[in-house]
């Protein structure tokens, strides 16, 4: 079996975009990612519950990516999101979560202008009020467990454009 390293050790300065996808539970996670320098946009399409190599995933990512998209059918509502750099760098990020990782989502990420979420929730979750003030674009599936005036009732979003509310985006 070839070497990932080495078969992209002559682009690594090179490449922006990256799109992994994951058929197994077993997934070594590539250190070379944290040497993709030109790094700016970064998908994960897992088709299982992936969420401890996830966690440990996201933890090591370079700080260069702009845009961070993780999708699959089955991925798991209740992921960690570990302290990385890399929130505070982000303006895109497209991921399904509970409706409380939203808002812890939006704190750790000041820059982000787009969000698009799928989403949970489990009744009586309190949100805490917050206000972001970039984000322009909001994009979410929600599946109506608890309402989402919930959620904007505890938002202040001043710069919000487009908003669009369906009951499953892809």
């Amino acid at each position: 079996m070839v070497d990932q390293r080495s078969l992209l050790q002559p682009y690594l300065n090179q490449i922006s975009s990256l799109y992994i996808q994951f058929r197994s539970t077993y997934c070594d996670v590539p250190s070379m990612l944290t040497d993709l320098l030109a790094l700016q946009e970064l998908t994960i399409h897992v088709t299982f519950d992936l969420k401890p190599p996830l966690v440990q995933w996201m933890s090591r990512l370079p700080q260069t990516p702009r845009s961070l998209k993780i999708t699959g059918p089955s991925f798991a509502n209740e992921l960690p999101l570990p302290l990385n750099p890399i929130w505070f760098h982000l303006t895109d990020f497209h991921m399904r979560m509970l409706h409380s990782q939203a808002s812890l989502l939006l704190r750790l990420c000041p820059d982000l202008s787009s969000l698009t979420i799928r989403m949970a929730s489990r009744r009586g979750q309190a949100l805490v009020p917050f206000t972001h003030t970039k984000l322009q674009s909001l994009r979410i599936a929600n599946g109506f467990i608890q309402p989402l005036s919930d959620m904007f009732n505890a938002l202040s979003l001043p710069d919000l454009r487009v908003l669009e509310v369906s009951n499953g985006l892809q």
